[in-house]
């Protein structure tokens, strides 16, 4: 069962990274795929044993030296997976690619933020502490260890896809996902549909090999002696209500000293100029000057130039570009315009801890139709995702065989994957022969 799911997962996980995602553009998916399918499944394996265990009233058989194993091989692998989110978030976040720190934001701190750390925090570390604690090192602990991991691996997968494809590769607003009840409906099915098999299976087959079992069993460990816990120690009640004084005290000047802090924030004026006519394609200077209330100019600060985008239904600002003001409180940026129309270009101070925010606008109208846009991606290789170079034809055109050559390609250009799966079903193939003829020959008279 190994090779198969070492081969299932590591297909999915390049169909994954070979996708023109940011957040995808790793090496390590497959790996990370695998060990994810292998922690997920003793999990599953440890919940399963406890339900039958509980139903079939296997207590006899199915003992706290089972649980105790496999909860062992949990904790190995909480430390395995720790090390691939360390090494995944650790190599983004020292790159920060264009598309990471938006991405980090929403897992981090954003919308996902909460099935982020469960997933950390309650899927990964949570189940390690408990199988290594010897009071929670029980049947109990190991299970409910089980169950978290087995949520914290659904909730990675769901952060894989949604998160991933929700990083924009225009700068518009990213759209939000929920799913709907068609595809909670889907999952619902799944799972019962698990369920069923399961029940099927152990209707129809033995679910342990109970003689294997009885004979191989050493004896078992004798229960642990809880010691008695001491009374929790409780503060003083003068104590509590000092604490809860402080408190309070220090809720309320945060909240005071951060209205005090906006309402103290120096009034700035900010002014914006474009040129009032443009040729599409054409690059031009949008300027911008920042000053405060007396006119004196602010050096330093950040303005965005943005304007109006409609995408998929979607308008929003499209920010084109930064400026740093100088020492006249200047910004000037230099943009090219690929959209034709009459619009106005922003110019948007978000402020800072002592200059409020101000925004300035000019209008723009832009002509023409020309094409700006060709869509080319990816690294062309030869014999890989293009035709290979068959040599340069002296005489006339190419014969039929190089056109016949030219025209096998982009259908063969996932021609490596298909290797790889024929080699891994060869090997399949292979040893099912093997086995045959073991049989076989232990069938022959000797």
């Amino acid at each position: 069962i190994i090779p198969v799911a070492v081969s299932v997962h590591t297909v999915v996980s390049w169909i994954f990274a070979m996708t023109l995602r940011v957040p995808f553009n790793t090496t390590v998916f497959g790996p990370f795929f695998v060990a994810g399918a292998i922690y997920s499944g003793i999990a599953a394996i440890i919940v399963l044993m406890a339900v039958l265990r509980r139903l079939l009233h296997f207590e006899e058989f199915i003992t706290i030296t089972q649980f105790r194993g496999l909860g062992y091989l949990l904790g190995a692998f909480t430390l395995i997976m720790g090390y691939f989110n360390l090494q995944e978030y650790a190599v983004h976040g020292y790159k920060l690619e264009a598309g990471m720190p938006f991405h980090f934001a929403q897992l981090m701190t954003g919308p996902f933020a909460t099935l982020f750390w469960f997933y950390l925090l309650g899927g990964i570390l949570l189940p390690g502490l408990l199988i290594l604690h010897p009071r929670t090192r029980t049947i109990r602990g190991i299970v409910v260890a089980a169950v978290l991991a087995l949520l914290a691996m659904w909730v990675e997968r769901y952060l894989i896809v949604v998160t991933g494809l929700r990083v924009p590769l225009m700068p518009y607003a990213p759209a939000d996902y929920f799913p709907s009840w068609v595809e909670w409906s889907i999952l619902g099915g799944a799972f019962a549909l698990f369920a069923l098999i399961i029940s099927v299976f152990a209707k129809l087959f033995p679910v342990i090999s109970i003689w294997e079992v009885v004979e191989h069993r050493g004896p078992e460990p004798l229960p642990e002696r809880s010691q008695p816990m001491a009374p929790p120690l409780r503060a003083p009640a003068g104590a509590r209500i000092v604490s809860l004084l402080i408190l309070c005290g220090s809720l309320t000047g945060l909240l005071l000293g951060g209205q005090a802090g906006a309402d103290d924030h120096a009034v700035t004026q900010l002014t914006a100029a474009v040129p009032a006519q443009a040729t599409l394609g054409q690059s031009i200077e949008a300027r911008a000057r920042l000053t405060d209330a007396t006119g004196k100019p602010i050096a330093k600060a950040v303005v965005a130039f943005s304007t109006q985008r409609t995408f998929l239904g979607t308008t929003d600002l499209s920010v084109l570009a930064e400026a740093t003001t100088d020492t006249n409180g200047d910004a000037a940026v230099t943009v090219e315009l690929r959209v034709a129309g009459t619009f106005e270009i922003k110019a948007v101070y978000l402020g800072d801890e002592r200059h409020a925010p101000a925004t300035a606008a000019s209008p723009i109208t832009v002509s023409g139709d020309a094409q700006l846009y060709v869509q080319t991606a990816g690294v062309r290789v030869p014999g890989l995702n293009e035709p290979p170079q068959s040599g340069a034809v002296v005489l006339g055109e190419p014969n039929g065989l190089l056109r016949f050559i030219d025209g096998l390609w982009p259908a063969l250009s996932g021609w490596p994957i298909a290797l790889v799966l024929l080699t891994i079903w060869s090997l399949y193939v292979f040893v099912a022969y093997l086995v045959t003829r073991i049989a076989r020959a232990e069938d022959e008279p000797v």
